[in-house]
């Protein structure tokens, strides 16, 4: 989670533990690569504007060094001022203010993407689930 503001790093961070995963965060781009290089990220919501450089320069630098595949959500309050090839690279982009929903949406895609390849159906169930709102299915029962 990359936001200079303290404040909704604190919100992407409960969002995050809420969609399942295990949030690290940081106030700028070279805070995001230092901490980054220590935790290894499996995915990157990131603000665009983050005083030291974008989210956009960010993306790219962490996934030439951890990963084309990995994905990347960008937040911004400026989302018509950016061109396509801003926004491309990202899996989503959240137009600020946005709905918690949205965003909670937004994490479990990642949460989805980011899990290793599953050698069965019954390893996806709880991920699955977790998207459909649904009871995963007891062992024995599929």
């Amino acid at each position: 989670m990359v936001d200079d503001d303290p404040g909704m790093r604190a919100l992407l961070c409960r969002a995050a533990k809420h969609a399942g995963l295990e949030p690290f965060e940081a106030g700028s781009m070279n805070a995001a690569l230092v901490r980054a290089h220590e935790v290894l990220p499996i995915g990157v919501v990131t603000d665009w504007d983050l005083g030291d450089g974008h989210g956009g320069q960010l993306f790219e630098m962490l996934k030439e060094r951890l990963g084309e595949e990995m994905p990347g959500i960008l937040l911004t309050a400026r989302a018509e001022e950016l061109d396509d090839e801003d926004k491309k690279p990202f899996l989503d982009v959240l137009e600020k203010p946005f709905e918690l929903a949205t965003l909670l949406d937004a994490f479990r895609v990642i949460r989805w993407r980011a899990r290793p390849k599953a050698v069965s159906g019954r390893e996806l169930q709880p991920v699955v689930a977790d998207i459909l709102g649904a009871d995963p299915i007891a062992e024995g029962d599929g």
